[in-house]
């Protein structure tokens, strides 16, 4: 997981302008963080594909957007979209640690399907023990978030109120 996302970081450096307004910035990651949540993770491919968006995403809310010139601000408005940006991103850190968790859990299962002989007792001859490749569902949502997310897909985490809703 650390060298996909060192690699990511690489190849896709987040830089910010001061000269965008940082409403934009929070529509975007507002955006993001949407596709994060629906984005399906049933396939290895796309648990990494997810994983990486939340981590970009995580990474912009932590470290690029503060660099902005209105971050600071003391406007109602740009309070209220940081102190949300900021519950967001602590929302984001315990899905990412969950995905985190489903990928290592996948890894182990690969090594130990790779390398575990077991012995077949009816016939005497060694079988490969196979490993499960089905992920367990997220897990559900927190309970003030019980109630939104009753009509939501057994694989997604509970919706978030947008950054820019009042």
């Amino acid at each position: 997981r650390a060298q996909l996302v060192e690699r990511d970081a690489q190849l896709n450096p987040m830089q910010i302008r001061s000269d965008c307004s940082i409403y934009k910035y929070y529509q975007v990651a507002d955006q993001v963080l949407q596709q994060f949540l629906q984005h399906s993770i049933e396939e290895r491919e796309e648990l990494l594909q997810a994983y990486l968006v939340g981590m970009r995403l995580h990474g912009f809310l932590e470290r690029t957007l503060p660099q902005h010139g209105q971050f600071a601000s003391s406007q109602p408005d740009l309070v209220e979209l940081k102190r949300r940006a900021l519950q967001h991103l602590q929302d984001l850190t315990g899905y990412l640690q969950e995905i985190a968790l489903l990928i290592d859990r996948q890894e182990h299962e690969v090594f130990i399907s790779k390398v575990l002989v077991v012995g077949d007792s009816t016939s005497g001859e060694a079988s490969e023990k196979t490993a499960s490749s089905e992920l367990p569902p997220r897990p559900p949502p927190r309970p003030q978030q019980q109630q939104q997310s009753q009509s939501q897909p057994q694989h997604a985490p509970p919706n978030h109120p947008s950054l820019l809703d009042g």
